[in-house]
């Protein structure tokens, strides 16, 4: 039947995605034998789409597979991120020193991006607040881990940290530009109705949980062919996905929620254990995700980039910007834990790259950043994810039975 049906599909071709599963097969490969750059794979997998993408070389173009399987590496990306956050973190001193830490970001993110806005360098400078706020945990999070951090107050400040630096910004993003248009008001309500829905997911997950009808269900069929346990989490990120596009607001919030839901639920790995973690982050890691990264270089355009000495300015302008909005208020954690280690925190809290990439692009289709204004806030958010966390351990020493830093595949 697929055969006879084809006639009536658009015309689509398999060389594209085996040219892209090639380059995600060599670019981690060229990571592991230059042992020398502590590089993040993902970073690597931009710029090798860069370079044989149009805005270069040109020999890969995007078509429609590569397309549906990169917005499938986007929303596992996420939901893996939100899987990665961890609210037993945001209590206590803790919490209260870095929600203080991320509304001084906003305010400095605003105020900036304002600015911007005001002598003509970006069109909404709200959005480009939003997008200066944020932080990848997924690049923070092995690193810490790794250098032996995670367990001392520096490890959990900057766990926290970018914890809130990888939601809020997701949930702000949602609410304020999910149209070009947004009805704020209209939005804080099918906000609600999300969260009621994301709520009851939840309760409905814990109750069985509870209850004890997960696990041993689950592990009769997570070895079978049925593999249960990752067709439960595909599902769950689908189907918060498709509320949150039907409530208006874009799927990255429904597919970060779903994550952040199962993590919460599943304090004991009751439903996603370590081997069935470990599946989920083949399929992501392995398959889908290097498809967004590469497809973001793919896309990436070089030419308004380097069109005029202003838009080039652009990148050293918005890096600072990262300094200024989540480095800065991570001198209010000098009295918790020294001036170096502080330094070294805002550091880590100015490293992103996923949430820009996507805001990015998200912002360029509503016509709310240009080509050339989407270039250089993705360059920015590359070297930002390439030197600060090197620069950020360098500053803090690392404890003497710590390993080396990880190379941090998601943003």
């Amino acid at each position: 039947m697929l055969l006879l049906a084809a006639d009536t599909l658009p015309d689509i071709g398999f060389s594209g995605i085996a040219e892209v599963a090639a380059l995600a097969v060599i670019v981690p490969l060229a990571v592991h034998f230059v042992r020398r750059l502590p590089l993040p794979s993902a970073v690597l997998e931009i710029v090798a789409g860069i370079i044989l993408g149009p805005s270069v070389l040109g020999w890969i173009e995007v078509d429609l597979p590569i397309y549906v399987l990169s917005l499938l590496g986007l929303s596992i990306l996420l939901f893996l991120g939100g899987l990665e956050i961890d609210l037993a973190t945001l209590r206590g001193p803790i919490a209260r020193m870095v929600g203080g830490g991320f509304i001084a970001s906003l305010a400095l993110a605003l105020l900036f991006g304002l600015g911007l806005q005001g002598i003509g360098v970006v069109r909404d400078g709200a959005l480009i607040a939003i997008i200066l706020a944020s932080t990848s945990l997924g690049i923070v999070l092995p690193m810490i881990k790794d250098a032996g951090y995670d367990r001392t107050p520096y490890g959990q400040l900057a766990l926290a940290a970018a914890s809130v630096g990888e939601f809020v910004p997701v949930l702000l993003l949602s609410v304020f530009f999910s149209s070009a248009t947004p009805a704020v008001a209209s939005h804080l309500v099918m906000l609600g109705l999300f969260t009621v829905f994301s709520l009851a997911v939840f309760a409905t997950l814990g109750q069985a949980r509870r209850m004890h009808r997960i696990g041993p269900f689950t592990r009769k069929l997570q070895d079978t062919s049925a593999q249960i346990g990752i067709r439960a989490m595909f599902a769950l990120l689908a189907i918060l996905g498709a509320v949150a596009l039907r409530l208006g607001f874009s799927g990255i919030l429904g597919t970060f929620v779903a994550g952040a839901i199962v993590r919460q639920v599943d304090r004991d790995a009751t439903i996603l254990n370590e081997r069935e973690r470990t599946k989920l982050n083949a399929i992501g890691y392995g398959i889908f995700v290097p498809f967004f990264w590469i497809t973001t270089g793919l896309q990436f355009d070089l030419d308004a980039l380097l069109e005029t000495p202003v838009a080039l300015l652009r990148v050293p302008i918005f890096l600072g910007g990262l300094l200024l909005a989540r480095g800065l208020p991570a001198l209010l954690y000098v009295r918790l834990v020294g001036t170096r280690q502080a330094v070294s925190l805002g550091l880590l809290q100015a490293t992103s790259l996923s949430f820009i990439v996507v805001a990015a692009q998200l912002g360029q289709t509503l016509g709310l950043i240009v080509s050339a204004t989407s270039a250089a806030l993705i360059t920015a958010a590359l070297i930002s994810a390439l030197v600060f966390p090197v620069l950020a351990l360098a500053v803090a020493p690392v404890p003497a039975e710590a390993g080396q830093p990880a190379q941090a595949e998601a943003g």
